[in-house]
């Protein structure tokens, strides 16, 4: 969770090798799994992705999606319109949850950089999809172990 530019730039910071950022080395025996020059090579190859789930991180979504280092944002949509005085279920009815979300997709594009969202149904991916979220999480592990579940139950008890 990101909700200032600031904080992003203590994510970058903590996820970088000096003198990009400020990760410990003391793990680098370990990190030579990755290879011998992966102290070397990890600040190029890592991706920071901030999570905005806050109304506050809405207002300051430009500053935190153009700071360097930041790759791309990925909304929590319950998180955010639980920010914004929401109970889950009632965001899809709320234009300023909405416009929060639209806003964070703008901010993204406009850094050149990819958006990302938590949906929970396949049309739900593909509206967002098309409006132009780049990666999307669909349902929730559970969501989708309990649907299967009843569905196959149903199946037999037939």
């Amino acid at each position: 969770m990101v909700n200032s530019a600031q904080q992003a730039r203590d994510a970058v910071a903590a996820m970088g090798f000096p003198p990009l950022g400020n990760r410990s080395t003391g793990s680098s025996a370990r990190a030579t799994v990755y290879g011998s020059d992966y102290q070397e090579t990890a600040n190029d190859e890592i991706l920071c992705v901030v999570q905005i789930e806050n109304a506050v991180a809405v207002r300051d979504i430009d500053d935190i999606v153009a700071v360097p280092g930041v790759d791309a944002c990925f909304i929590g949509p319950v998180d955010l319109g639980s920010s914004m005085g929401l109970k889950p279920g009632q965001q899809a009815q709320h234009p300023e949850f909405e416009a929060a979300i639209q806003c964070v997709l703008a901010a993204a594009r406009h850094a050149g950089k990819p958006a990302g969202i938590h949906v929970q149904t396949s049309e739900d991916a593909n509206k967002r999809l098309k409006e132009g979220f780049q990666f999307i999480a669909l349902a929730t592990d559970k969501a989708l172990l309990t649907n299967e579940a009843k569905r196959q139950l149903a199946a037999v008890a037939q």
